[in-house]
């Protein structure tokens, strides 16, 4: 690094909070207790991507809505063969 740049602080994304060692079970049991409740009632867990095709989101006019564009990150995938 050179004298002149300064180190940017890489900082949680706004909304998000990283659960660390020391409160991992607290979250575990938390998470036990409702998967416990949620299957007595007939509820089953699901898991779906943390990623979706931009389509999805895409309105009438083909273009993603104002928050999509702001709040979310595009990743440009290149096709196998392209």
């Amino acid at each position: 690094m050179n004298e002149g740049e300064k180190k940017k602080k890489i900082s949680a994304i706004k909304g998000t909070k990283d659960i660390l060692p020391a409160e991992v079970g607290k979250w575990q049991r938390v998470e036990r207790i409702a998967i416990n409740i949620f299957q007595r009632y007939g509820y089953m867990e699901i898991r779906s991507p943390l990623f979706e095709a931009t389509e999805l989101y895409q309105k009438g006019t083909g273009k993603p809505p104002m928050l999509f564009r702001k709040k979310c990150i595009r990743l440009l995938i290149k096709e196998v063969g392209q």
